[in-house]
C-alpha cells in the first residue's frame, strides 16, 4: 500500500504540482500586475484653473471611486491636494491679456508644470493618473466684463485656452472645458463649496440644515441660498448632489467686487469736485495722506463709463475735459462724508427690497462670508465673531470707525499695508453691500461669521467656488479610467511576482512535507514487512 502511495505522489503529483505552479507564475504574472493596478485607480483627480479678475489659481482636487463598478451617479467627495497662486510680470489675471490675447498661457502654464510634481511628491497627481485627469478653466467676472465689452477679444482668448489645453505639449492633462462662467453658476458653486466644507453634504444621501454663501471678488460679488419660494429663471439652481436636490437662489452683481466699486467710488469723487484737477479730497483716507497719482484709466474702466457701468448703475461717470492723465487724492479723514459718498455712489443697488421687478427672497439661517469679505473682515478683526441678527453689525462699524478715525500719524505703521489706502472704503462698503445689498437688517432672522477656510486647518480646501465647481463636475465625468485596463508598470510587477513567490513557497513546503511523511510511511511498512 505504501509503495502505492509513493508510486502515485511521484508519479502523479508531481507532474501536476509543476503544471499548478506553471499555471500559478503565468497567471501571476498576467493578472496579479492588474489587479494591483486596479488598487491605484481607486482615485480620480481634476485639475480647475480658477481665472479670476485680479488673479489665476490652479488647484488638484482628488476623490476616491467607492468600487470598481462605480459609475458617476454620485458626487465625489473631494480632497484638495495642491493650490498654486500665479504671478507672472504683474499680470496675475487672464482678462489682463485681453490686449495680447496670443501670451494668455502665461496667466496659467507656470502652474500646470509645478502640478506635475517630482517622484516623491506623492500629493501631486501620479503619472500614470495624468492622461485621465481632466483640467478645466473657469473665467469669472474679469471676462464677463470683457465680454460685455467687446465679446470678439474674450471669444479670442478663450479659444486660446482651449487650444493651450488641448495641446499636449503644454499639458498632459485631458481637456475638460475652458469657459466663461456665468454670475449664478460662481454663486452657486461658492454655495456648494460652503455646505461640502460644513459637512452639510455627505455621501449618505442625507438631507441636512444649509448654510448661504456670501462672496466678494474683485469685480463682483455673489449671494446664493436654499429656497423655497420662485425666484427668475436665471436666477434658480437645481443641484442634485450625494443623491439630494436643492434649489437654490444664486445671484452675482457685476461690478460690486471690491476692485471695480472702488474704480467707481473714485470716479464719483473726481466728479463731485470736477473743478479740482489735483489732489482730489478722499473723504476715505486719513487726514492729508496722499495717495501716489493714479492713470486716469485705471479708474474710469469698463464699470464706470462704458455701457456695462451705465447698465448696472444707470448711468456712465465721464472724466471732465479738464482731468490729466494721472490723479492724485488726498485725505480729508472725514468717515460720515466717506459712508454718505459711498451710499451715493451705490444708492441704485439693486437691492434686496426691489430687484428688477421681483422681490429678492429673505435671506436667513446661517451665512459664511470668503474670499474679500473675508480680508476685510480679518483686517478689522472681526473674524472670530458670528454676528446674528439680534446682535447687528456694531462690532464692525465700531472697529471700522476707530481705525478710520485715526490720524495720519496714528496710521503710518498701517502704511506698508498693501491695500492700505483702500481699507476705510472697503469697511465701510463691506456694510453697505451686507445691509443695503442683501438684506442683513436687524427685523430678519439670520447669522453670518466670515471664513477663510471653515475648519481652521492650513491644509484645508480653500473656500470657494472651483471646490463646488469640481464637485458638480464629479457627478457627470464619464468612467475613461475605469473602463480601460491599462499595462501594469514595474511597480506592479514586482508586487505581483513577490505575492507569487510566497504562494510558491508555501506550495513547496507543502510538497516536501507530503513527500517526507509518504517515505516515512513506506520505510516504517517495509520495515513490517522484514519481520
Amino acid at each position: 500500500m505504501a509503495k502505492n502511495c509513493c508510486r502515485y505522489f511521484t508519479v502523479s503529483l508531481v507532474p501536476v504540482a509543476a503544471l499548478v505552479l506553471t499555471i500559478l507564475f503565468a497567471g501571476g504574472v498576467l493578472i496579479l500586475p492588474i489587479l494591483y493596478s486596479e488598487l491605484v485607480k481607486q482615485y480620480v483627480y481634476g485639475v480647475v484653473i480658477d481665472a479670476g479678475s485680479t488673479h489665476t489659481t490652479l488647484y488638484v482636487y482628488r476623490w476616491q471611486v467607492p468600487t470598481s463598478t462605480f459609475t458617476h451617479s454620485h458626487t465625489g467627495t473631494v480632497q484638495q491636494m495642491y493650490s498654486c497662486p500665479l504671478t507672472h510680470n504683474n499680470s496675475t489675471s487672464v482678462n489682463s491679456y485681453a490686449g495680447d490675447p496670443s501670451r494668455v498661457a502665461e496667466a496659467y502654464q507656470a502652474c500646470i508644470n509645478t502640478s506635475y510634481g517630482e517622484w516623491y511628491q506623492s500629493k501631486i497627481v501620479p503619472i500614470e493618473q495624468r492622461k485621465y485627469t481632466r483640467i478645466y478653466l473657469g473665467a469669472t467676472a474679469g471676462m464677463r466684463l470683457v465680454e460685455l465689452d467687446n465679446s470678439t477679444v474674450s471669444n479670442t482668448l478663450i479659444s486660446n485656452i482651449q487650444a493651450n489645453l488641448k495641446n499636449p505639449n503644454l499639458t498632459q492633462y485631458k481637456y475638460g472645458n475652458a469657459s466663461i462662467l456665468t454670475g449664478s453658476e460662481e454663486a452657486e458653486t461658492g454655495w456648494i463649496a460652503a455646505n461640502y466644507l460644513r459637512n452639510n453634504l455627505t455621501a449618505f444621501k442625507t438631507r441636512y440644515s444649509s448654510i448661504g454663501a456670501l462672496d466678494l471678488g474683485g469685480a463682483s460679488t455673489q449671494i446664493a441660498f436654499e429656497t423655497n419660494e420662485t425666484v427668475p429663471s436665471q436666477f434658480f439652481k437645481n443641484e442634485s448632489l450625494f443623491g439630494v436636490n436643492y434649489n437654490l437662489y444664486a445671484r452675482s452683481y457685476l461690478c460690486y467686487g471690491e476692485n471695480q466699486a472702488y474704480s467707481r467710488f473714485l470716479a464719483h469723487l473726481i466728479n463731485v469736485n470736477r473743478n479740482i484737477t489735483v489732489n482730489v479730497p478722499n473723504p476715505c483716507l486719513f487726514n492729508g495722506t496722499k495717495i501716489p497719482a493714479i492713470n486716469s484709466s485705471a479708474i474710469y474702466t469698463t464699470c464706470v463709463n462704458h455701457t456695462v457701468g451705465a447698465q448696472v448703475f444707470g448711468h456712465k461717470l465721464t472724466p471732465p475735459p479738464s482731468l490729466r492723465d494721472t490723479v492724485s487724492f488726498v485725505g480729508t479723514g472725514n468717515t460720515t462724508q466717506c459712508k454718505q459718498y459711498i451710499n451715493d455712489t451705490f444708492n441704485n443697488f439693486c437691492n434686496y427690497q426691489n430687484c428688477d421687478g421681483f422681490v429678492v427672497p429673505p435671506v436667513s439661517g446661517h451665512f459664511v462670508g470668503f474670499s474679500g469679505l473675508y480680508y476685510t473682515a480679518d483686517f478689522f478683526n472681526t473674524t472670530n465673531i458670528t454676528f446674528t441678527s439680534s446682535s447687528g453689525w456694531g462690532h464692525l462699524t465700531n472697529n471700522v470707525d476707530t481705525f478710520c478715525n485715526l490720524s495720519s500719524d496714528q496710521a503710518t505703521p498701517f502704511a506698508k499695508d498693501q491695500f492700505f489706502y483702500m481699507r476705510c472704503f472697503s469697511g465701510y462698503f463691506m456694510s453697505f453691500l451686507l445691509v443695503e445689498g442683501f438684506g442683513f437688517t436687524e427685523d430678519r432672522s439670520w447669522s453670518v461669521e466670515f471664513k477663510l477656510k471653515l475648519d481652521g486647518v492650513e491644509e484645508s480646501p480653500t473656500l470657494g467656488w472651483s471646490l463646488g465647481y469640481i464637485m458638480e463636475k464629479s457627478n457627470k465625468l464619464p468612467q475613461d479610467p475605469y473602463s480601460e485596463v491599462r499595462p501594469y508598470t514595474t511597480v506592479d510587477l514586482v508586487v505581483g511576482m513577490i505575492i507569487l513567490s510566497i504562494l510558491c513557497a508555501i506550495f513547496i513546503v507543502f510538497f516536501f512535507l507530503t513527500f517526507y511523511a509518504c517515505k516515512k510511511a513506506l520505510n516504517t511498512r517495509s520495515g513490517y514487512q522484514n519481520i
